[in-house]
């Protein structure tokens, strides 16, 4: 787990896990929460791969939500994609 603090007092903090299967196929999980105190808003970002002979699918998925007393809904956005990964 990583964490960082900011000199405005934004704050991160990192969390990966990765497994691997009997086929030799991995998944790897990467969540990162940032809380911005001057404005009350938290950012969720999970990133989720799964490598399967050699290529990557990868989605973020990212989650903005604001504090109850701006009555705003919390915001996602996916995005996905797809890539080769080379073996050095």
């Amino acid at each position: 787990m990583g964490r960082s603090f900011h000199p405005d007092g934004d704050q991160s903090a990192t969390s990966t896990t990765t497994s691997r299967d009997s086929n030799g196929n991995v998944t790897k999980v990467t969540i990162t929460n940032t809380t911005y105190p001057l404005t009350g808003m938290i950012t969720s970002t999970k990133t989720t791969t799964h490598i399967v002979n050699g290529v990557a699918n990868e989605t973020t998925e990212t989650t903005n939500t604001y504090p109850s007393s701006t009555l705003r809904k919390p915001e996602v956005m996916t995005t996905t994609r797809s890539y080769v990964v080379s073996e050095k």
